[in-house]
């Protein structure tokens, strides 16, 4: 075959496609999902730690939930002791380490990461 001087069209775009996105909202207003509005009475309601609410439990309530926990912890199906993960707390701790973290620990460490 002889060569042309005809130009090379590739089937790679040097440009963007069009991306647009025209359907409306189903929503005209934002909804929660849990469906339960987060208004300061509720937020404060939530805020009891686990050891508060075992202590409003009836001594019967507490048998109840000691009995439950003991079958659910002897059935491998059933995860009852899950760790907790970091929350909003100690990832802001996280991100107030120094900039320079890597070299604190070598020298306060001694050791390489």
């Amino acid at each position: 075959m002889a060569s042309s001087n005809q130009e090379v069209i590739s089937p790679i775009r040097t440009e963007k496609p069009d991306f647009i996105v025209s359907a409306a909202s189903i929503n005209a207003e934002p909804v929660e999902l849990d469906s339960t509005p987060a208004s300061p009475s509720k937020v404060r309601l939530r805020g009891a730690s686990r050891d508060e609410l075992i202590a409003e439990l009836s001594e019967e309530e507490k048998e109840k939930r000691k009995r439950l926990l003991e079958q659910r912890q002897g059935d491998p199906a059933v995860l009852v002791d899950i760790p907790q993960t970091p929350g909003a707390d100690e990832i802001e701790k996280g991100r107030q380490l120094p900039s320079d973290w890597h070299n604190y620990m070598l020298s306060n460490h001694g050791t390489k990461a």
